[in-house]
């Protein structure tokens, strides 16, 4: 299995979700989240992506809606969860970023950049020309992290988490992407 070696220091590895994997990673969630009803949403999302998608890459995907999830694992423990998706009616080269979670007890030493960072890599890799995030504006946190990778805001839709809870989109160029040295093309 193809796994990306992002930080050797802190044996921080990237490889693709495995079904066996959906309970950890929906777990974490949850803790990163706070709210165990978003960990059974990600439980839900993650077995319809394995049932759909399983190993498949996104630019091979013949799919309404194509996903692709990695897990970021820290000595065989998952600490972060990241993943891109493409509505088959957005143009060509244009993804979305799904669900994005750091553990809690990793949060603000930089793994979540480097994370996010990587993704934008996957997604560069993939013929992505553009990359864009549906968030709350509640996740203060992660909307720092989306504008220091150059994410800017392009809307705000009302209530829809709720009456009271926005969506916001952001979204940025990958033009600027370029591959590390080592990416893994099989990722």
């Amino acid at each position: 299995m193809t796994e990306w070696l992002l930080d050797r220091e802190q044996d921080l590895r990237l490889r693709a979700l495995r079904r066996a994997d959906i309970a950890s990673a929906a777990g974490l969630a949850a803790e990163a989240f706070g709210d165990a009803a978003t960990g059974e949403e990600v439980r839900s999302m993650l077995s319809l992506h394995c049932d759909g998608a399983g190993d498949t890459p996104l630019d091979r995907q013949q799919a309404l809606l194509a996903t692709r999830y990695y897990v970021l694992a820290q000595a065989q423990a998952l600490v972060g969860l990241t993943g891109l998706y493409h509505p088959a009616w957005i143009g060509k080269g244009v993804f979305g970023l799904g669900w994005f979670c750091v553990a809690p007890a990793l949060q603000g030493r930089g793994i979540g950049a480097r994370l996010l960072g990587a993704t934008l890599q996957i997604a560069a890799a993939q013929g992505g020309r553009r990359l864009f995030i549906e968030t709350a504006p509640n996740l203060t946190a992660a909307l720092g992290l989306y504008r220091k990778l150059g994410f800017q805001e392009n809307g705000r839709m009302p209530d829809y988490f709720g009456p009271g809870s926005d969506l916001v989109l952001l979204s940025r160029s990958l033009d600027d992407v370029t591959l590390e040295e080592g990416f893994p093309h099989g990722l």
